[in-house]
């Protein structure tokens, strides 16, 4: 009577082991992801300033 308990104890201990895994992996995996689209994003921002930069001292030279 005593091990039954004992061995649903270990099932389930294991199974919370592997979803705890399973949601590490998850959120690594959710961060990673976040990071690469602020990263395509200030990427984006970045080559929408620099073309805008370019653009103004074109005019300003066309000016000049």
């Amino acid at each position: 009577m005593r091990k039954n308990p004992q061995t649903r104890r270990g099932f389930s201990q294991a199974g919370r082991e592997g979803q705890n895994i399973y949601r590490l992996a998850y959120l690594k995996a959710g961060n990673g992801l976040t990071i690469l689209c602020v990263f395509s994003l200030r990427l984006s921002v970045s080559s929408v300033r620099i073309y805008l930069t370019l653009e103004t001292l074109r005019k300003n030279a066309k000016r000049l």
